[in-house]
């Protein structure tokens, strides 16, 4: 298939992305978490002569699925996400399922942690990551729906990905908007902690870890 149409659209008060991927050659789109940007990715689809097919979203929090339903209510896209998840879906996803739209596959992974229905999704060299692994960073764990045990071992799956993957996250919090995993390796606080134990200590605030 030609090259994809990719959009990230920052949007919101929280500095959310919202993501769009098109195929040009059977014109559909997949939406990565509406958030606050319903209206948005819908004119960058249209402009594109794109019709949106598929919303995935990443985990539950509101502000990845603000308008969610307007999107959907917009363009009659399916709704995926996982299938523990309380939002309203169409398609309830499992670890390393894929779903499609058009020429485009986009395969399902679980990363439990930041809460328990947190999923990333992977097309071709494109991964986006939610809130589970952000630019330098990750997500919070200390929610009401969180576990840091969990999001210990969904980073370590994530880093046992292709180096290659572009990161797009769900969240503006870096220094760049996107990343690889080859870097974030490098760089991320996250990946010199040295252990579970040290992350978890580490997320629980009450002793100081060292990094090197």
């Amino acid at each position: 298939m030609p090259d994809p149409i990719l959009s990230q659209k920052l949007v919101g008060p929280l500095a959310n992305f919202t993501y769009l991927l098109g195929d040009p050659a059977t014109k559909k789109a997949v939406v990565v978490d509406p958030s606050f940007g319903a209206r948005t990715i819908a004119r960058v689809a249209d402009e594109a002569g794109l019709a949106i097919e598929l919303i995935l979203a990443t985990h539950h929090h509101q502000d990845h699925v603000a308008e969610l339903p307007q999107l959907k209510k917009m363009t009659g896209a399916r709704v995926a996400i996982h299938e523990s998840s309380h939002v309203d879906h169409d398609i309830g996803l499992k670890d390393g399922d894929t779903v499609k739209a058009g020429g485009l596959a986009v395969r399902a992974f679980h990363t439990p942690g930041h809460t328990r229905d947190s999923m990333c999704f992977q097309f071709r060299d494109k991964l986006w990551t939610g809130d589970t692994l952000f630019v330098g960073s990750f997500g919070r764990c200390d929610l009401e729906d969180s576990s840091p045990g969990d999001l210990y071992e969904s980073l370590q799956k994530l880093a046992r990905m292709d180096r290659n993957l572009t990161v797009y996250p769900g969240h503006h919090y870096g220094l760049t908007p996107t990343s690889t995993i080859a870097y974030e390796l490098l760089t991320n606080m996250v990946y010199k902690v040295k252990s579970r134990e040290h992350f978890l200590m580490l997320v629980g605030g009450d002793v100081d870890v060292e990094f090197g």
